[in-house]
């Protein structure tokens, strides 16, 4: 009975126990989805805070940049007005640049040069006043001037042009060292002598003993830039106390740089003497290159000097830009700095030059068409002009009528002296920079080799760098040889 009720009990216990124990579970369910609910509840609620807060920061930031883009424009406009109030200082600066020029330049030329521009070109004072003060007949005028003019520039021949720039561009090929120095430049045996002959690619150097303290030194080569730099190389070599082979050669080596920098110190000093500001060292170099270069006998850069001086004249007699005109004037012959030889076409090497360095359109024109017969350009024509005066003015050029003359004179003596033995004719070009001789002998005791040959030309080459006259311009000698035998082959009855 009692495990009867025993296990009636425990079935009792059980069923209350299974029915507060589903009602356990039921709550904890409940609550776990509570806290489920709860967790995505709080998940919305933070990803919408974060969407505000990341709306509203994009606004702050959205704001900001407007404000900035706003802040931009004005600074642009303020530059804007900056640039234009810088691009009307420029004007002024160069009005005033202009002006600085224009004063010099009129005392550059004779005074009396505006009245013979007048009477050469035909125009009356009070003529050439009222065209000036009359648009509508300018056009008439300036075809009068530049069609006409052209035919009376050589009354204007003997105009002396004063060069205001009297600076030492070029070191002559001849100086006097002392005793000490003498024996530095020739080493032992002559060895730095021919060091230097061969590295910088010279003819000789002449060493003559004046007395027993000095020495006159003379460089013989027929390039003016080869004597330069052996000039410039020297200068380095004496200003050391001592040397030896290897200093010399790489002071010869480094003669090129030496020689860059003095073209750029010369074009430098002399286009900032004409207020001309080039920011380019490669331009001073090209415009200093010109010192150094020659056109039949006339130093290409003292023509660029009396061209442009003559050229920003003659605009200010028509009444047009002299600044204009004066880099017309200096610049038109630029091509020739790229051109040792003479081989290339000066005014297409120019006109590159001009565009890569940013030439004004008018100054790029008169490079490249100042040799042309047909121009449309009145900054081109006034650099014909003043090309043709610089020229044209007596003792200007090596062929002018008395130089060229004692230049032949002095050549046919040297061929005369040196060929006595031979039949000889020569022929001097009429520009003086090409002498052919023509070698002739019908004996056979009178044949020669190539080897004589050679030594005859080179002795007539030392003659010609020696000789005063001969000696100031680059010459081109041919030397021809023919050997002529005739004979029959049956006796005549």
């Amino acid at each position: 009975m009692s495990a009867k009720l025993t296990l009636e009990s425990i079935a009792k216990t059980f069923a209350e126990t299974s029915i507060f124990a589903i009602l356990f579970l039921i709550i904890v369910i409940l609550n776990l989805g509570l806290l489920v609910f709860l967790a995505y509840q709080y998940r919305v609620y933070k990803k919408k805070q974060r969407a505000n807060l990341t709306k509203q920061t994009y606004n702050n930031d959205y704001g900001q940049i407007v404000n900035l883009k706003q802040q931009n424009a004005a600074k642009i406009k303020e530059l804007a007005n900056l640039k234009d109030q810088l691009s009307e200082l420029g004007q002024k600066f160069n009005t005033t640049l202009s002006e600085i020029i224009n004063k010099p330049l009129v005392n550059v030329i004779d005074e009396y040069l505006d009245e013979q521009f007048k009477q050469a070109a035909n125009f009356r004072e009070a003529e050439l006043n009222a065209v000036l003060d009359s648009n509508d007949q300018k056009t008439v005028f300036h075809k009068r001037l530049f069609n006409k003019f052209h035919f009376g520039v050589d009354k204007l021949a003997n105009i002396n042009v004063k060069n205001p720039l009297n600076l030492c561009w070029v070191d002559s090929a001849s100086f006097t060292v002392i005793e000490s120095d003498f024996r530095k430049l020739n080493g032992v045996g002559g060895i730095n002598k021919k060091l230097l002959i061969e590295k910088l690619r010279i003819e000789d150097i002449i060493f003559t003993n004046i007395d027993k303290k000095y020495y006159e030194v003379q460089i013989l080569s027929d390039s003016p830039v080869k004597v330069q730099k052996t000039v410039l190389t020297i200068r380095n070599i004496l200003i050391n106390d001592y040397v030896d082979n290897e200093k010399i050669e790489s002071y010869a080596r480094e003669a090129n740089g030496y020689f860059n920098d003095h073209c750029k110190l010369i074009g430098k000093q002399v286009l900032e003497r004409l207020n001309i500001f080039e920011i380019s060292p490669k331009l001073h170099k090209f415009f200093g290159l010109l010192a150094f270069r020659y056109s039949f006998g006339q130093n290409v850069l003292s023509h660029c000097l009396e061209t442009g001086f003559l050229t920003a004249y003659l605009a200010l007699l028509v009444n047009f830009k002299p600044d204009v005109a004066l880099k017309c004037g200096l610049y038109h012959d630029i091509g020739k700095a790229d051109d040792e030889n003479g081989k290339k076409n000066h005014t297409v090497t120019g006109a590159k030059i001009g565009d890569e360095f940013y030439f004004e359109n008018d100054v790029k024109y008169t490079i490249a068409n100042h040799h042309n017969k047909n121009v449309d350009n009145v900054y081109c024509r006034l650099t014909q002009i003043g090309d043709k005066l610089s020229a044209g003015r007596l003792g200007a050029r090596s062929d002018s009528s008395v130089l060229f003359n004692q230049l032949k004179q002095e050549l046919k003596q040297i061929v005369e002296e040196t060929l006595a033995q031979f039949k000889t004719t020569i022929l001097l070009g009429q520009s003086g920079r090409r002498l052919v001789i023509w070698l002739e002998t019908n004996q056979h005791n009178n044949i020669i080799d190539n080897q004589q040959l050679t030594d005859l030309a080179t002795t007539i080459k030392s003659k010609i760098v020696q000789n005063n006259i001969t000696n100031r311009f680059p010459i081109k000698v041919v030397l021809r040889y023919n050997f002529e035998h005739s004979f029959d082959t049956k006796d005549k009855n």
